[in-house]
């Protein structure tokens, strides 16, 4: 008498050790994107202050505004410099300021990021190159969870850097 074989269906252990490898990969690579904020408030300061300092630099270059072309920086705003009629107000896409429950701080250090300067006034010359505080280029350092900084080079291109890197 020949003998039934029962068909067994389901998945091999193989498949199922794959199947929450993948499971596991996904979760410790995609969740931190998903939950808390972690390190992102300092990138979105670092992006819009790049942007200011751009804006302010063009500005300089096509002589507008009046000479309206410096910056004031202070811990956790970074705006027009209330001189030559010159005014500032939250609504101005001059204006950077740290939100309240974010920990950001700003600060200008030197070129070679090793010392706080104690001038807080950016300013740019007709060719965009940076007047002050020094002719030689400067930082803007963001702290925060992570601490990154903006590179002025005397030639004036700004630019981002992770704390650590060079400016050239």
């Amino acid at each position: 008498m020949p003998t039934i074989r029962a068909r067994v269906s389901g998945f091999t252990l193989i498949e199922l050790i794959i199947v929450v490898l993948l499971i596991g990969i996904l979760t410790v690579t995609l969740l931190p994107r998903f939950v808390g904020k972690d390190g992102v408030s300092e990138f979105v300061a670092r992006d819009q202050i790049v942007s200011l300092l751009q804006t302010v630099q063009i500005r300089a270059m096509q002589q507008t505004s009046g000479g309206c072309h410096n910056l004031e920086l202070s811990s956790s705003v970074i705006a027009l410099q209330a001189i030559n009629g010159c005014v500032a107000s939250p609504d101005s896409a001059f204006y950077f300021q740290s939100s309240s429950d974010s920990n950001v701080t700003l600060s200008l250090v030197s070129y070679d990021g090793n010392s706080v300067l104690p001038s807080s006034i950016l300013s740019f010359d007709a060719n965009g190159r940076p007047v002050l505080p020094t002719s030689s280029g400067y930082r803007v350092r963001i702290s925060a969870d992570s601490i990154l900084d903006i590179c002025v080079e005397s030639q004036g291109y700004i630019h981002a850097i992770v704390q650590g890197g060079v400016c050239n």
